[in-house]
């Protein structure tokens, strides 16, 4: 052996062990990462199309109740723009949730990328590849 000692591993093995380990756990920890960031971006989408859909449900109520009542005073004409002017606030809402949400999404992946991309290179794992997976 080339230590002189007796089952003694070979110079260098306990550091590439460790570092195997410890890929291995940030590897684990950064596959924890994406899926998290994958199902907060699932529910900020189900919460839109959600409100989307209500929205929508109440403009056609809205729409139903307009065209029966074809002799309308100025109260309710008065009404009509309130309820249109409340739609398009929500709407534009709506909007500003989903751009930040999208907004949002890129972030963490170019986050992500980069801290797979540094992984990759001081520890040797392939982590850019599960991330571009990933994503």
């Amino acid at each position: 052996r080339a230590s002189g000692v007796v089952g003694a591993a070979p110079a260098g093995s306990r550091t590439n062990t460790a570092s195997n380990a410890g890929s291995g756990t940030f590897v684990g920890s950064l596959e924890a990462e994406l899926g998290r960031a994958a199902a907060a971006v699932r529910a900020g989408l189900v919460g839109l199309e959600s409100d989307a859909r209500a929205l929508l449900l109440d403009a056609d109520a809205l729409a139903r109740t307009t065209t029966t009542t074809a002799t309308a005073t100025t109260t309710t004409a008065s009404r009509l723009k309130e309820n249109v002017q409340r739609f398009r606030d929500r709407a534009d809402q709506l909007s500003e949730r989903a751009l930040e949400l999208r907004r949002r999404a890129r972030e963490d992946a170019a986050e992500l990328r980069r801290i797979a991309g540094l992984a990759d290179a001081k520890l040797g794992t392939s982590c850019g590849d599960i991330v571009e997976r990933r994503l």
